[in-house]
């Protein structure tokens, strides 16, 4: 029995018949398996990354809202220029959004800040901050990225914001 295993292994080894290597329908098999699952995850990736530009958006307002309150309690009134909420951040150097303001009624009863998308595919976020007997409340809504993006939706709505104490249908609030 160990002659004959012998014989086999001498033969394995120096035998030129041996094959190494992938055939077609394997190497297909695989670049087939690749082309699903980037289709799959590309759309995904994309998606994720607009919605990481609007987490600026929603950070920013957020600081916005914030900042004007504290500015209130100091001054009595509410700022228009948002350099003086001193809020540690400069709007104007964002590549994706611009930011503003918009009186409510009389400067002194409330203000509305906005961000604006300057890309189309982008949604925006709008909110408020207005007074209520001895306090301020803010509100802040987003766009619904899957249906209203732009700068035209955020402009349509502005007057929206203006009488809603919770964000109107076609708004959500922020994610926490």
């Amino acid at each position: 029995m160990t002659a004959i295993l012998q014989m086999y292994l001498r033969s394995a080894k120096f035998s030129k018949n041996t094959n190494y290597g992938f055939t077609l329908i394997e190497l297909l098999v695989v670049i087939i398996i690749i082309g699903i699952l980037s289709a799959i995850a590309l759309p995904s990736f994309l998606n994720q990354a607009a919605r990481a530009r609007q987490s600026e958006a929603n950070v920013y307002v957020s600081s916005m809202l914030k900042g004007q309150q504290v500015y209130y309690l100091e001054n009595m009134a509410f700022t228009p220029i948002l350099e003086n909420l001193d809020v540690g951040t400069n709007f104007n150097a964002s590549t994706n959004y611009r930011y503003g303001t918009a009186p409510l009624g009389a400067i002194d009863t409330g203000i509305m800040v906005t961000a604006t998308p300057i890309s189309p595919s982008l949604a925006g976020s709008v909110g408020k901050v207005e007074l209520s007997n001895t306090s301020t409340i803010s509100l802040q809504c987003n766009l619904d990225f899957s249906r209203q993006r732009g700068a035209a939706a955020v402009g349509a709505l502005i007057g929206q914001m203006a009488e809603a104490t919770v964000c109107p249908p076609i708004l959500s609030a922020p994610p926490n």
